[in-house]
C-alpha cells in the first residue's frame, strides 16, 4: 500500500505545482495589465485654476477653417486642420486627443497634451530654439525648457506635454509629475461629467471666486461659429432662484445701422422681495446709492420691461445765458440760443399707476430737472416725454419712436467699429442659457482677436 500510495503522490504533487505556477503567472499578468490600466491620464495631472478648459485643437481648427480663409486671414495655412495634424505628427504629440488647460485671474496658465512618441519632441524644441530664448534645466529627473522672457516653461514625459506661463511652474510641474491614477482635482472631475456642452469642442468653465460675489456659482462657456461670426454659448447659475421669469410678449424700440448701445428686457417679476436679495441687486444698489437713484421704489412700479437705445446725433436748440457789458458797461445778463449736437437716446420703460410717486421722488433728489416742456435725468441731454398706456418714453429726437412687439430679450454694444449682439435665450428656477455673437472680419484683420 505505501508503494502504491507514492506511486500516486508525484503525479498531484506535480499537479498542484502546476496549478500554482499557473496562479502565480496569472497574478503577475493580471497586476501588470492593472497597473498598464491605471497610468494617470491628463486629467488626473491637470492642476486647477480658476478657469478650465477642454478643447479638442483639431476640431477647433477644423471648425474655424471656413472662418479664417473668408476673411482672408494672415498665416491661415498654419491654423488649418491639415497642417495641424502633420505638425503634430512630426513632433510626436496627439492633437486628435481633448488638451486640457487651466487659468488664473494672475494671467498664470499652463497646458497639458497627449503625447504619441515622445522621442520626436526634441525636433520641436530645436524648432523653437530658433525663434525663442530658451535654457534648460533637470526638474523631478526630467529636462525641462524655460524662455524667461515671456515666463515660459515646457516639460514632458512618454504621454504627456505641459506647457506653461507664470511664476509657480516647479509646483505646477510636482504635481503633473507625481499624480496617480484617480488623483483627478474634483473641480476637473465635476466640469468633465456634465452633459451641457458634451458636443462642443471648445468648453470654458469658470470658478472665478469674483462670480460669486454677484451670486453666480456657476459660468460656462462654449464656441460655435461660421463662415462670418462667433458665436459663445453662455450658461450660469445663480445661488438663488431668480425672483423673475422671461414674458411671452412685450414692445422694443427700434434700431439700425446707428445704433451703438441697445438693451431690451422683458421680464415677469415674480418675486420682488427675492430680487432684492440677489447679490446682483445689492451691487446695483451700491452703484445707485452713488448718484441717490431710489433703485428700491424703481423697483416696486416697475412691470419688467426696459427698452433702450443710442446711437446717432441730432441738434438741439439749448438756452445759453451769458454775461454782456452794455454801452455803459454795466454787466447784463443776455440769453441766446444755440444748435448743439447731442447722441440719439431712448428710453421705454413699463411702470404701474404709481410712476408718478417715482417722477417726484426723482425730481425731490435732483436726478430729474425740468427745462420748459423738457427734462434732463442727471447730466443727459433734454429728453421729451410721452405716455402710451403703460409705457414711459423719453427721447431726445423731435419725434417720439415707435415701439414695435418684441418678446426678445437681447442687446447690442458697438465697440472698435463692431457690433457684439447679445441674447437672453431661456430661463429656468436658477439658471440662465444665452448667447454673444459678433463678427470677425474687422478683429481677425487687425489681429485683435481676443
Amino acid at each position: 500500500m505505501d508503494i502504491l500510495h507514492t506511486k500516486w503522490s508525484v503525479p498531484k504533487v506535480l499537479l498542484i505545482l502546476a496549478l500554482a505556477g499557473a496562479l502565480a503567472g496569472y497574478l503577475y499578468v493580471r497586476h501588470i495589465v492593472k497597473e498598464e490600466k491605471e497610468v494617470a491620464t491628463l486629467v488626473d495631472r491637470m492642476p486647477t485654476g480658476h478657469f478650465l478648459i477642454r478643447a479638442n485643437i483639431l476640431e477647433v481648427a477644423r471648425e474655424t477653417n471656413g472662418l479664417l480663409h473668408a476673411n482672408k486671414v494672415r498665416f491661415r495655412d498654419f491654423f488649418t486642420y491639415e497642417f495641424l495634424l502633420g505638425q503634430s505628427k512630426a513632433f510626436g504629440i496627439d492633437l486628435q486627443s481633448n488638451s486640457y488647460i487651466f487659468a488664473n485671474d494672475t494671467g498664470e496658465w499652463g497646458m497639458l497634451v497627449a503625447v504619441k512618441d515622445s522621442s520626436k519632441i526634441l525636433e520641436g524644441v530645436a524648432r523653437l530654439r530658433q525663434n525663442l530664448k530658451m535654457r534648460d534645466t533637470v526638474m523631478y529627473d526630467r529636462t525641462c525648457y524655460f524662455w524667461p522672457e515671456e515666463e515660459g516653461a515646457m516639460a514632458y514625459d512618454a504621454n504627456w506635454l505641459f506647457i506653461y506661463k507664470g511664476k509657480k511652474f516647479r509646483w505646477r510641474l510636482k504635481r503633473v509629475v507625481n499624480a496617480k491614477a484617480g488623483d483627478a482635482d474634483p473641480k476637473w472631475t465635476d466640469f468633465l461629467a456634465e452633459e451641457r456642452f458634451e458636443n462642443q469642442k471648445f468648453v470654458l468653465k469658470a470658478n472665478w471666486p469674483k462670480l460669486k460675489e454677484y451670486g453666480i456659482t456657476e459660468a460656462q462657456l462654449a464656441h460655435d461659429n461660421d463662415s462670418t461670426s462667433f458665436t459663445v454659448l453662455t450658461y450660469f447659475k445663480n445661488a438663488q432662484d431668480w425672483g423673475f421669469k422671461l414674458k411671452d410678449s412685450g414692445k422694443a424700440l427700434p434700431y439700425n445701422s446707428f445704433t451703438a448701445r441697445y438693451l431690451n428686457l422683458h421680464l415677469d417679476l415674480l418675486d420682488r422681495d427675492l430680487i432684492r436679495k440677489d447679490p446682483k441687486f445689492i451691487v446695483l444698489q451700491n452703484w445707485s446709492r452713488k448718484i441717490g437713484f431710489p433703485l428700491h421704489a424703481f423697483l416696486d412700479v416697475w412691470q419688467g420691461d426696459l427698452s433702450f437705445t443710442q446711437g446717432g446725433y441730432l441738434y438741439v436748440k439749448e438756452k445759453i445765458i451769458e454775461t454782456e457789458l452794455d454801452e455803459n458797461f454795466n454787466p447784463k445778463e443776455v440769453v441766446k440760443w444755440k444748435d448743439v449736437k447731442i447722441p440719439g437716446y431712448s428710453l421705454a420703460l413699463t411702470f404701474d399707476n404709481r410712476a408718478n410717486s417715482l417722477f417726484e421722488l426723482l425730481r425731490e433728489k435732483g436726478i430729474w430737472t425740468e427745462e420748459g416742456n423738457k427734462l434732463r435725468f442727471l447730466f443727459s441731454p433734454p429728453l421729451n416725454y410721452l405716455k402710451r398706456k403703460n409705457y414711459h418714453l423719453f427721447y431726445s429726437s423731435t419725434y417720439a419712436p415707435g415701439l414695435t412687439p418684441e418678446k426678445l430679450n437681447n442687446g447690442l454694444l458697438y465697440e472698435r467699429r463692431t457690433t457684439f449682439f447679445f441674447n437672453l435665450d431661456s430661463l429656468s428656477n436658477n439658471e440662465a442659457f444665452g448667447t454673444m455673437t459678433f463678427p470677425v472680419e474687422r478683429l481677425l484683420n487687425d489681429n485683435k482677436f481676443f
